[in-house]
């Protein structure tokens, strides 16, 4: 079998479990996601905010608030009960991610009162070129305070890649798409906006 050298990568990382560590994002590639394990990447992005840890955190944790208008890429946020911001509320978010149009129904599954919230997606729907596709998706808010009685807010984000296609759908969003560097610039683009509005309430 002769291969090219893009397909012998690809062969090469259904063979063998590979770690791949670059600017600060891991990208977790296994051969396992042809059986019933998913292929990974995940990255954290973070912004200082000149503001008091429980101030961040009434409006972080108020995520029909100040979600929708976080950033350009965001079209809806609608809450499926009535768990209010506890673990086990269910939302339902449409979103593009890198351009991709997005539908997730998604739970809180962690929430550390005024340190950390978590809202994961087991199976978001996103379509490109045509094609409809499932990944797993979640991000953990984290507020943690700074000298000066500021808080530094993070956001780690990650996606699982299912199925007996994972592998490929992994290799093409973050290596023909950029997809891991467009999703970090979204996140980053939400992070700003929240630092934005809370430093202008300060002043």
């Amino acid at each position: 079998m002769c291969l090219s050298g893009h397909g012998r990568r690809l062969w090469h990382l259904f063979r063998s479990g590979v770690i791949v560590r670059r600017q600060g994002c891991a990208y977790r590639e296994s051969h396992k996601a042809w059986g019933k394990e998913a292929l990974v990447f995940e990255f954290t992005e973070s912004v200082v905010i000149a503001a008091p840890p429980p101030v961040v955190w009434d409006v972080l944790h108020d995520l029909e608030n100040w979600w929708p208008a976080s950033n350009p890429e965001h079209e809806s946020i609608k809450r499926l009960d009535d768990g209010g911001n506890q673990v086990g509320a269910e939302l339902r978010v449409r979103e593009r991610i890198a351009g991709v149009p997005g539908d997730a129904v998604g739970a809180i599954t962690r929430v550390d009162p005024q340190v950390a919230l978590t809202l994961e997606a087991p199976n978001a729907r996103y379509r490109i070129l045509g094609v409809s596709f499932t990944i797993g998706e979640g991000v953990t808010w984290t507020v943690q305070p700074e000298p000066d009685g500021a808080t530094r807010l993070s956001a780690h984000v990650w996606a699982t890649f299912p199925g007996a296609f994972g592998w490929l759908l992994q290799w093409m969003l973050t290596h023909l798409f950029r997809g891991v560097e467009k999703d970090r610039e979204h996140a980053r683009t939400e992070l700003k906006y929240l630092k934005d509005i809370l430093e202008a309430k300060k002043a």
